[in-house]
């Protein structure tokens, strides 16, 4: 490695890497997921303020009901998160006015 490293100018671990580069598992896909895309979409957009634990308990409610298996409140969250369905993070700060005292 150092007789390769050396005429090229670079570092051996930079080397290193390259040699034993692992390719990326493709993304992760299940085919019901288009059904609950479907199923999620129509929920935030009745339900707006609803986050991915409280989407889930109304889907697995009515999956229940029809006796189909539930979803995992993660998978609900990863679909959510890759369809730009997840509810705004909450920083504790307030937007608009602020509050100096005066009277």
């Amino acid at each position: 490695m150092k007789a390769v490293a050396e005429p090229l100018g670079v570092a051996r671990s930079h080397l290193h890497d390259k040699v034993h580069l692992t390719l990326k598992p493709r993304p992760y896909r299940k085919p019901e997921d288009d059904a609950l895309v479907q199923l999620v979409r129509r929920l935030v957009d009745k339900r707006p303020t609803y986050g991915y634990r409280r989407n889930t308990t109304v889907v697995n409610r009515n999956r229940t009901r029809t006796g189909e298996p539930v979803f995992n409140h993660k998978r609900v969250s990863r679909i959510m998160r890759q369809n730009s369905m997840l509810l705004a993070r909450h920083t504790g700060r307030r937007t608009g006015r602020v509050h100096d005292g005066a009277r």
